[in-house]
């Protein structure tokens, strides 16, 4: 894959383990077809075993910064689980982080790296457990996720609110209201 993907951001090595095992389980409970998956594969075959299989290449965004949300652990596993049921494939590689980051910061390791994975196209499915782990003002997670993704014929999922730019009828409208809501709850 391209070098240009930093390596700052990433998941830990356990978070990685954790991530390939999530991921079997969940595409075996979902009938998908594992036949000639090897996770210790390099990163290049298992994409392209994943594409031949018809299933979409994904990339997590994690962000966990006060003892009140998820943890990261729970949020990875989250978005893996609904990867899985919904045929998408994220190699733990394309697993980003940040730990005890505020969301007002518009540098970080691990969404900078997301930006790159999403710009590479290594990925095409963004995934977060809430599109608030992007950043904390809701018009700026809007702005993202309008200008870096969708408008890039890239797809965005927050899988514990049901939002999914596939939905075009409605994935805006739901965004805003999330966002109100968290602004609210931040005030």
């Amino acid at each position: 894959m391209n070098s240009n993907i930093p390596s700052i951001g990433t998941a830990n090595v356990q978070l990685i383990r954790n991530a390939e095992k999530w991921w079997s389980e969940m595409a075996a409970v979902h009938n998908l077809d594992l036949s000639g998956f090897d996770p210790a594969a390099t990163l290049e075959t298992r994409i392209a075993w994943a594409i031949t299989k018809g299933y979409e290449i994904g990339t997590i965004y994690s962000r966990f910064s006060t003892k009140l949300q998820h943890s990261t652990d729970d949020q990875v596993r989250e978005n893996i689980q609904w990867a899985a049921k919904n045929r998408i494939y994220v190699p733990p590689e394309l697993i980003s982080v940040d730990e005890g980051v505020k969301g007002k910061r518009i540098q970080r390791a691990g969404l900078d790296r997301t930006k790159a994975i999403l710009s590479e196209r290594q990925a095409k499915v963004l995934l977060v457990y809430k599109m608030s782990r992007l950043f904390r003002q809701a018009g700026k997670g809007y702005q993202f996720v309008n200008e870096e993704v969708v408008e890039e014929g890239l797809r965005a999922v927050s899988v514990s609110q049901g939002i999914d730019t596939n939905d075009r009828k409605t994935w805006k409208l739901q965004l805003q209201i999330h966002g109100i809501m968290d602004d609210m709850l931040l005030d």
